[in-house]
């Protein structure tokens, strides 16, 4: 959301599942909660939202925003009308999906022309059957026409190190599975460091890449910033991340020569 922002775009965070608080919101680094910068979609006690609701809200934005960032969170958890008006005791299925794959079809070609980027959180479900496998909790249709799909496989707590540093967790690293990608083949895996207070953190995931394309040597807590002529030395992962924070001419040379080996 914060990348978003910086380039120019509002972010619609649609809160299906309504968990999104002003606390979660607060300590985001970089994050403006401007209303024209960041909106969020949700329920009030005015106006309970049904799924429908949620979705015609969303195809307004896609249809009505040029450029707009969009986080549905999640398209597993929408339920039709009649589910809503008849309470637990409903036990049809089929209807979200229907909702979902409507919703999918109308705005296939839409997304498109106005440059939006839609992330749908979609939830992992058992399917029973005589080989029993995890599949998203989302209609077919919608996955056949998203563009980019990851799975998370692991999270794990996000230790920074040792070199004076502090032993708490600091955020999570999140394996995910690239299950398919418009810019080569599925199946591929990549990990991602998510900061508290921060969200996914850049410089953090140039610092493994460096390391595995040896423009960073480590040598126990200690790092050499072997790409640099004057091969800066630290020590602890801490230091290395706020070395980059603070030099930005070299985080950038750092990120050019990344791209050169991807």
């Amino acid at each position: 959301a914060v990348n978003a922002q910086k380039m120019g775009k509002t972010v619609y965070f649609v809160s299906v599942e309504g968990r999104l608080t002003k606390k979660d919101l607060s300590g985001i680094e970089g994050l403006s909660l401007d209303p024209q910068k960041f909106q969020i979609i949700e329920s009030t006690a005015e106006r309970i939202l049904t799924g429908a609701d949620f979705l015609d809200i969303t195809l307004r934005i896609i249809n009505q925003h040029h450029g707009a960032f969009i986080i549905f969170d999640s398209i597993s958890s929408i339920c039709d009308e009649k589910e809503f008006e008849d309470g637990v005791k409903y036990q049809a299925r089929g209807g979200a999906a229907k909702l979902a794959s409507t919703f999918t079809r109308q705005t296939a070609q839409t997304i498109k022309v106005n440059k939006v980027i839609l992330i749908l959180i979609a939830h992992l479900q058992l399917k029973q059957g005589q080989v029993s496998y995890l599949d998203e909790k989302v209609a077919d249709t919608t996955k056949y026409l998203t563009s980019l799909q990851l799975r998370i496989k692991k999270f794990s707590p996000w230790l920074p190190g040792s070199g004076g540093e502090t032993e708490d967790p600091i955020g999570q690293t999140i394996d995910w599975e690239v299950r398919k990608n418009p810019l080569g083949p599925p199946g591929r895996k990549t990990t991602s460091w998510l900061k508290y207070g921060v969200g996914i953190d850049r410089i953090a995931e140039l610092c493994s890449l460096g390391e595995e394309f040896g423009l960073i040597d480590k040598n126990g807590t200690w790092y050499i910033i072997d790409f640099l002529e004057s091969k800066p030395k630290v020590q602890g992962a801490n230091k290395l991340h706020q070395y980059f924070k603070d030099n930005p001419e070299d985080l950038a040379l750092f990120e050019t020569e990344i791209k050169g080996f991807l």
